[in-house]
C-alpha cells in the first residue's frame, strides 16, 4: 500500500481483514509506528526520491501495489516526476499487478454523461492524466487498473464542513459527483476478488443531488452556518456528471452507500 492516509490506512485495515499481509508506506517517520500497531509493515517512501535499497526492497515484493498517493499542490509536471520515479523502481522488483487510485478531476466539464473513455478529451497536461498514462504504459511488466474516485468523504471528512458559512457560491443546481470511504474500499476489494486488470473504472455514487442541496443539508447536519448560492449556474457545459455503470455492470457492485444525501446522516 503505497500511501496510508485517509484512504490507504482504513484499506489496509480492510485487506489484512481478508487476510492479506499488507506492506505500507508513509512519507513521516512519527507514523511508522502507527503502521505497525496495525499489523501493517511499515516502511518510509518519498516519490521524490525513491529508489531500491535494502531499506525499501521489501516493500516492493509483494505482487499488487495499490498506489494511492494524491497529487500536492506544486508544479503541474512534479506529480508526473513521482509516478515516473516509481515507475522505473518498478520496472525491476516482482511487483505484477497495478491499482492506481485516480480522481475524477481527470475530466474536463461536459453536458454529456461523463464514462472512462471521456479522459481521452482531457489534457495530458493534467498531473492525474499525465500519471495515469505513465502507469498503464503497456510497455510496463505489469497490469494496471485505474480506480477514478469522485470526491471522497466518510468518517472524519465530512462534507458539511467544506462550504459551511461561504457565500454567493455558484452553480447551485449543478450536480455532486462524491463517493464514500466504504464505498472506495469495496470497490478496490472488489477488483483484487475479481482480478480485473487492465481497465479503468469511475467510483461514483448512483446520486447526485445539486450543489445547494447537499451542502446545505451538510452543514445543518453539523449545526454550521449553511453556504449561501447565486440564482444562476454556469452554462450546462462546464457541469460534470459521472457515470458507475461499468463499476456496476463489471464488478457487479451495488454501492453501500448509492444517496450522498442519505448518507450524511450516518456520518
Amino acid at each position: 500500500m503505497l500511501g496510508c492516509g485517509w484512504l490507504g490506512l482504513p484499506l489496509a485495515e480492510a485487506l489484512i481483514s481478508a487476510n492479506f499481509q499488507v506492506a505500507g508506506s508513509t512519507t513521516s517517520p512519527h507514523k511508522l509506528p502507527v503502521l505497525a500497531e496495525k499489523r501493517i509493515r511499515p516502511f518510509l517512501i518519498d516519490l521524490n526520491k525513491v529508489e531500491l535499497s535494502p531499506e525499501t526492497a521489501p516493500f516492493f515484493e509483494s505482487e499488487i501495489l495499490i498506489v494511492n498517493v494524491p497529487p500536492k499542490r506544486g508544479p503541474e509536471n512534479t506529480y508526473a516526476v513521482q509516478i515516473r520515479n516509481l515507475q522505473k523502481v518498478l520496472s525491476k522488483t516482482a511487483v505484477r499487478k497495478v491499482i492506481f487510485i485516480s480522481s475524477t478531476s481527470v475530466y474536463l466539464p461536459s453536458e454529456n454523461l461523463i464514462v472512462e473513455t471521456s479522459a481521452t478529451e482531457s489534457p495530458e497536461t493534467n498531473a492525474l492524466r499525465q500519471a495515469e498514462i505513465i502507469i498503464s504504459d503497456p510497455e510496463n511488466s505489469w497490469e494496471t487498473t485505474i480506480i477514478r474516485m469522485a470526491g471522497l468523504f466518510g468518517p472524519e471528512r465530512a462534507p458539511g464542513r467544506f462550504l459551511a458559512g461561504k457565500t454567493d457560491l455558484p452553480d447551485p443546481n449543478f450536480p455532486v459527483n462524491l463517493i464514500h470511504l466504504q464505498d472506495c474500499i469495496n470497490i478496490i476489494l472488489a477488483v483484487i476478488a475479481q482480478e480485473k486488470w487492465n481497465t479503468i473504472y469511475n467510483a461514483c455514487a448512483d446520486e447526485h443531488p445539486s450543489r445547494k442541496e447537499f451542502y446545505t443539508a451538510g452543514a445543518r447536519k453539523l449545526k454550521l452556518p449553511e453556504p449561501t448560492f447565486s440564482e444562476t449556474d454556469s452554462p450546462a457545459s462546464q457541469k460534470k456528471l459521472i457515470s458507475s455503470e461499468k463499476v456496476k455492470t463489471e464488478l457487479n457492485y451495488n454501492f453501500k452507500f448509492p444517496d450522498p444525501l442519505k448518507a450524511l446522516d450516518l456520518l
